[in-house]
């Protein structure tokens, strides 16, 4: 399956009761080794041991 085609397929697969809930939502990605300050700026400090 070619890359457009699963993107078409992935998008069509989502339930149209589920399409209200994402329109207007934040969104991002997510990467495990970056972490944000309740300000919203990449964090500068050492991840915490217990992670």
């Amino acid at each position: 399956m070619s890359n457009k085609l699963a993107y078409k397929w992935r998008k069509a697969s989502i339930d149209a009761s589920l399409r209200s809930v994402l329109v207007g939502g934040l969104k991002g990605i997510e990467k495990e080794s970056l972490r944000i300050t309740r300000a919203g700026s990449l964090s500068q400090l050492p991840h915490p041991r217990q992670l």
